[in-house]
């Protein structure tokens, strides 16, 4: 008797577009599904991601032609997806994609908007991009991805993200905008230290030297880093700057001792409230008479 025929898995197509970042879909893509590592995210690669482009912005839906030679320019990608096991996989590697590389091109897009010196930018999306690593993926996200796929055949990143994954988007804005306030703050620090004539000169400051900022909340900012006066060139030690909670005297002291600097900086902003940790530190690092 011959054996009966092998029932072939119904073939989806999708088209999965990453338009408004100038994401390249295709090669992001291929990367998350490499990383799944399994047979499904395999199958799904041997059929090749093709990259495209759109002949016509009114009928982007229907008028496509592969663009092999100019692949970055290239905002979607075109796949094919066999059973449900691949589906599985395509929803996880799309919400890594648009959960982990994303957030790049999102973060980058948030601090451009900032009115702001083009290096100090830089900063602060690096001080962004710290606050943000370790994120992890909402618990709902690749179910409710998946729900999507099976209603549509079209996919773009960054609207679904703006609509389904909005809380990604807000802890994102978040972010930058606290990295912004990081920035203003040492901006500020570093002119009023400047007023204040504290700062020496790069070729005389040692890492044995720190600043100490007490601050209104009660809090206080330990820090050596101060503005450099020769141009671009790197510091002779390793920059630091560690937050202090408010009311965290003790701790403050302890820190100190550790640290052991040759010299203090002492700023106090709190208009009374850091009172008794000042006098201790000053008690504790005034020179003997």
């Amino acid at each position: 008797m011959p054996s009966p025929m092998k029932k072939e898995k119904p073939m989806r197509q999708y088209l999965i577009r990453a338009n408004e970042y100038g994401a390249n879909a295709g090669k992001l893509l291929k990367r998350r599904l490499e990383r799944r590592n399994s047979k499904a995210s395999e199958a799904i690669i041997s059929r090749s991601l093709r990259e495209i482009r759109f002949d016509h912005e009114d009928d982007r839906e229907h008028s496509v032609r592969l663009e092999n030679e100019s692949p970055s320019i290239a905002g979607s990608v075109c796949i094919e997806v066999a059973g449900e096991k691949e589906l599985d996989e395509l929803a996880y590697a799309l919400v890594e994609l648009m959960h982990f590389d994303l957030r790049y091109f999102a973060l980058a897009e948030m601090v451009s908007a900032f009115s702001y010196p083009l290096e100090g930018k830089k900063r602060v999306l690096k001080n962004a991009l710290i606050r943000t690593t370790d994120l992890p993926i909402p618990e709902n996200a690749v179910p409710e991805l998946r729900r999507y796929l099976e209603e549509s055949a079209v996919l773009n990143l960054e609207g679904y993200m703006r609509f389904r994954l909005r809380d990604d988007l807000e802890i994102w804005q978040t972010a930058a905008d606290a990295a912004f306030a990081d920035e203003l703050e040492a901006s500020l620090y570093s002119e009023l230290f400047s007023l204040l004539g504290i700062l020496p000169m790069l070729n005389g400051i040692e890492d044995e030297s720190i600043a100490v900022v007490l601050r209104p909340d009660g809090s206080c900012t330990v820090t050596n880093q101060y503005e450099q006066k020769n141009g671009d060139a790197e510091p002779p030690f390793k920059q630091f700057r560690i937050e202090c909670a408010p009311d965290s005297g003790e701790s403050i002291l302890a820190l100190l001792s550790s640290l052991g600097p040759k010299h203090i900086s002492l700023i106090d902003l709190s208009f009374g409230r850091c009172e008794s940790i000042k006098s201790a530190i000053e008690d504790l690092f005034s020179p003997p008479n």
